[in-house]
């Protein structure tokens, strides 16, 4: 069989300590068995050589636990105490501990159930709201329903109203035919009808302009006419204004001054009515009309 090299546990290992020094003996008595352990492995077919060296192994065995043991209990004292120390203190340090804990888990908790009285307030909006949502849901669906039958009826009536239409179609492209065809008779009928009545239009507007010409010319001879007489009455009246001026009053007669108010009296004024305009140009231009 194998045999492991013993280890000691942790502790006072140092040197002449008690844990050191049993490691040492304790390695070196594995060694001694790790020999003996080879021997009998050489000789494993020797029943006697076997048994005995199984009894002084068992021996030493037994030997070296005791001893082990022995040192054992002694370690394991020295480490409950150490324990026992380390306990107490560790309990007084979880123990202050534990109270500011306790104390942080109290506000904790208050605030934890501050927001959870928050948190539940807000659920139960959340479930009002939820609620109302589905309620809104449920009249949405009996709505979307509603649109539904109504979506199949005006799909139905919009066939009917696609059929209408296309017959209406086929109506109007008709009705365009006979109406392009009324429209071309009818554009050449008030074409004829207007060049007509334009020629008629235009030869009215002839004679009448033929005949206010005529009446203008004989008007403007009669205000030449007029201005003439006007102008030898004025240029007489001027030359015997001028004679009495120059020559002395005779047999006490007192002479005549013309106030020349009195002689603007004296000129010619123009006609009355729509011809003020012609006796204007007569005056001016002797007889001679401007549009010719």
């Amino acid at each position: 069989m194998d045999i492991v090299p013993f280890t000691t546990a942790a502790g006072n290992n140092g040197d002449g300590g008690i844990g050191g020094r049993q490691e040492q003996e304790a390695n070196q008595y594995f060694l001694h068995l790790l020999q003996e352990n080879t021997q009998v492995n050489l000789f494993l077919n020797d029943p006697r050589i076997q048994s005995a060296l199984e009894l002084r192994a068992e021996q030493r065995h037994r030997f070296a636990l005791d001893n082990v043991y022995a040192e054992a209990n002694a370690y394991i004292a020295h480490l409950e105490a150490t324990a026992d120390a380390n306990h107490r203190q560790q309990l007084a340090f979880v123990s202050q501990s534990t109270h500011l804990l306790v104390g942080q888990l109290h506000n904790e908790v208050r605030v934890l159930e501050t927001i959870a009285r928050a948190e539940r307030q807000s659920a139960n909006e959340l479930q009002a709201q939820l609620a109302r949502a589905q309620r809104e849901s449920q009249d949405e669906r009996s709505m979307a329903m509603q649109f539904d039958a109504h979506r199949s009826e005006l799909e139905a009536a919009a066939r009917t109203l696609t059929a209408e239409n296309r017959q209406h179609e086929r109506r109007f492209a008709e009705l365009r035919s006979s109406i392009e065809e009324n429209h071309s008779e009818m554009i050449a009928f008030l074409g004829s009808e207007f060049e007509e009545k334009l020629q008629w239009e235009e030869n009215e507007y002839y004679h009448r302009l033929t005949s206010e010409a005529q009446q203008y010319d004989s008007l403007v001879d009669d205000l030449q006419d007029r201005n003439a007489e006007l102008i030898a009455e004025v240029d007489s009246l001027r030359t015997v204004l001028s004679t009495a001026e120059s020559s002395p009053p005779q047999g006490g007669a007192v002479p005549v001054k013309v106030d020349p108010s009195e002689s603007s009296k004296l000129q010619p004024s123009p006609p009355q009515g729509g011809a003020a305009g012609d006796s204007c140009v007569a005056s001016d231009g002797f007889g001679k009309d401007p549009t010719v």
